[in-house]
């Protein structure tokens, strides 16, 4: 389901943000009949991994070894129940994040809420880090030609990438993100298949220790800023709001009624975007746990603590002296794709939170999907411009990216109790259950409680 046509035959450039009754669909009832509505998760996927799984994790499992494997997988955890509510309260209400935060309580500044504000700021930051993972990108493939520089490399990607987001629609990035989440994901289960028949493999002893959070205090600060960086970043979060509006699930809902048949379409429609986060949280949360693991495991075991791509230099090394050359081309296929895959699909999710920013400050007017498309696909190009202007000023990858990390760390608190308000705004019947509430509410303390740290880190 696009913007510009509805697959299951509806109106030809109909605008997904706006909800009409002659729109409505009734929700699929199995698995099988679903697969066709999901996609959110897999743009969702592809902007998930990539700097923090390829630099920030490796590194962190590096320095603490397998002390830190349920650090990482409780910040693959812990976010999801955000991201669930605030795309549930999408799908009910069919507003935008910024629409969405001006439901909260506090002040709001030319139409938009102090959280819009806040989340601008944190934008801009993370506009840096996509320079560094452009960068990264860029010395990833000349270690196939390194007859040019990475630099060289970088701006063939901006090329690349400003090309196809020419005449992309939704069903085109969520076409392009499905095929770059396959590719890094069969790599991940390859290198961990690998990893098992060599002296480095997992053992029960190892996820016993992965488990005990006994991370020594001088690694903490590494430790949350991949926390940050690693499963949902704050980014990604507020992005899958538009992805689900974008494909059409809170359009299939339709306008709000108080009537059993409204409410018997939403929770049918949520629980498409239940089985939709199923998939993509299964992807990330192994794919993450898989680049750890080999941190730990080879790195840690062998005392050496890299940074950068020397990172996957250093693992794919070991499997190169028991396996031959071809693992580490292997290394550097999934490393690429990673990168890649969260340098395109983030460029288009922050298109569509300036676009937001615009429409709600009354600068920009969009009144159809095919307008709402070329104003998206322009500030995608824009912004694909900006990611590289940035990384020629500030040539440093890994510090971008840690950067970037933090700041979503710092975040994540902000977006966790927004999202705990809008819940409560959801109809009975359709809202989370009292145990998932209480859960919400743990999770909302236990990110709030590591941004605590980070910021005294900081301080300190």
């Amino acid at each position: 389901m696009g913007m510009s046509k509805e697959v299951n035959g509806g109106l030809l450039d109909v605008d997904p943000y706006r909800l009409r009754d002659e729109d409505v669909l009734e929700p699929p009832q199995r698995w099988r009949q679903s697969f066709k509505y999901l996609g959110p998760g897999m743009i969702l996927a592809a902007a998930v991994v990539g700097s923090g799984e390829v630099i920030a994790v490796p590194i962190l499992g590096a320095k603490v070894g397998m002390a830190g494997l349920g650090l990482i997988l409780l910040s693959c955890i812990v976010k999801l129940i955000f991201l669930e509510e605030l795309a549930r309260y999408a799908v009910v209400t069919g507003k935008s994040p910024l629409e969405a935060f001006s439901d909260l309580p506090g002040p709001r500044i030319f139409n938009i809420h102090l959280v819009g504000w806040l989340w601008m700021m944190y934008i801009f930051s993370v506009i840096l880090q996509q320079g560094g993972i452009l960068g990264t990108a860029g010395t990833v493939i000349m270690n196939f030609v390194p007859a040019l520089d990475e630099r060289f490399w970088a701006a063939v990607l901006v090329v690349v990438s400003c090309i196809a987001y020419l005449k992309a629609r939704y069903d085109t990035i969520q076409n392009v993100a499905t095929f770059l989440v396959v590719v890094f994901s069969l790599t991940a289960v390859i290198a961990s298949v690998l990893l098992m028949f060599t002296p480095y493999r997992v053992t029960l002893a190892d996820l016993a220790q992965g488990f005990s959070f006994a991370i020594p205090r001088e690694s903490w600060q590494v430790a949350f800023g991949a926390f940050g960086i690693t499963g949902l970043a704050s980014a990604e979060i507020v992005s899958y709001h538009y992805w689900c509006l974008e494909k059409g699930y809170a359009r299939n809902v339709g306008p709000r009624h108080d009537t059993p048949e409204w409410k018997k379409r939403a929770k049918g429609w949520i629980s498409v975007l239940h089985k939709d986060i199923i998939v993509t949280a299964t992807v990330f949360t192994f794919v993450t746990a898989a680049f750890y693991v080999l941190g730990a495991k080879v790195l840690h075991t062998l005392g050496i603590l890299p940074s950068g791509l020397e990172v996957l230099k250093s693992i794919s090394a070991v499997f190169t002296e028991i396996y031959g050359g071809w693992s580490f081309y292997l290394f550097m296929i999934g490393a690429f794709f990673a990168m890649y895959s969260t340098f395109y699909a983030n460029a288009a999710a922050y298109a569509r939170f300036l676009l937001d920013f615009f429409l709600r400050l009354g600068s920009i007017k969009v009144t159809s999907g095919k307008q709402r498309t070329k104003w998206s696909n322009g500030f995608t190009i824009l912004l694909l411009v900006v990611f590289a202007l940035g990384y020629f000023a500030i040539r440093t990858p890994v510090a971008l990216v840690f950067l970037g990390g933090i700041t979503g760390t710092l975040m994540i608190p902000v977006i966790a109790w927004a999202s705990v308000y809008l819940g409560r705004k959801i109809d009975k019947g359709i809202a989370l259950s009292a145990p998932a509430v209480c859960f919400m509410y743990i999770c909302a303390v236990i990110v709030t409680i590591i941004g605590a740290v980070t910021l005294y880190d900081l301080i300190a």
